[in-house]
């Protein structure tokens, strides 16, 4: 269970500092929420492979 909880917390955590990071380099303002909904994105797809499948 605290593997799923770190997949969604740091998925939204990575993705958002890498926007951050890129819009303080382009001087832009809209890649944080970009990378923050990226990374919900690919941390549920994530948790969905690993754990959604019954073996």
């Amino acid at each position: 269970m605290w593997n799923v909880v770190s997949y969604l917390i740091s998925g939204p955590v990575m993705f958002g500092g890498i926007g951050w990071a890129l819009d303080r380099w382009l001087g832009t303002e809209f890649l944080v929420p970009v990378g923050i909904l990226a990374g919900m994105a690919v941390s549920l797809y994530l948790v969905w492979v690993r754990y959604g499948t019954q073996q």
